[in-house]
């Protein structure tokens, strides 16, 4: 597959239509303006994207990536896997009714969003996700922006810097929502 988000797109289609599987990018890909979904919501297809290799990778998408249930994107060290996102953009977005996600091991530097997960207008949440040893910065919002957590949800070992917002904001409704979700059997 080419080192580009068209090709990302393609190893991601086959692993869906294998039911599932690994993505492994072994260098920084040149991305486009559309957003990468890794993994399938239903039914639920997950897919692991590797991003394993030291570089720098940009993005264009906004969000560059969509993540649904049972997948993951996880880097190959905090320090070395780094993701820039352009200003006013999300680099990585969890949307109901995703659950049971990972994203571990990436230097995300966003201009607006590193990490956002919503719910549904009805206020469901995104439960099981797992937000950790990241670096997350933003420049004109929250670095880590969730409607809720639930059901063993884990924010671990971040180093969080946001100079035009919080650095972790739980419980915005900003995005159509109309009630919060549920917080409870989490950890920060």
């Amino acid at each position: 597959y080419a080192l580009t988000g068209a090709g990302i797109r393609s190893a991601i289609a086959d692993a869906v239509a294998a039911g599932g599987g690994m993505v492994v990018l072994t260098a920084p890909a040149t991305l486009d303006s559309t957003t990468i979904t890794v993994g399938q919501e239903s039914p639920s297809k997950p897919v692991y994207l590797y991003l394993a290799y030291m570089g720098n990778m940009t993005g264009v998408a906004n969000p560059v990536f969509e993540l649904t249930s049972h997948s993951a994107i996880v880097g190959l060290n905090l320090r070395a896997t780094e993701l820039t996102i352009p200003a006013g953009g999300t680099g990585i977005r969890i949307t109901t009714p995703a659950e049971d996600w990972d994203i571990s091991q990436l230097w995300l530097q966003a201009g607006a969003i590193a990490i956002k997960a919503r719910g549904n207008s009805g206020g469901t949440d995104t439960p099981n996700g797992r937000i950790r040893y990241n670096f997350c910065q933003s420049q004109t919002g929250n670095a880590i922006e969730l409607q809720s957590l639930a059901d063993r949800a884990v924010i671990d070992g971040n180093f969080i810097n946001s100079s035009g917002g919080a650095g972790i904001r739980i419980g915005v409704l900003n995005s159509g929502e109309t009630s919060g979700g549920t917080n409870e059997n989490c950890s920060i």
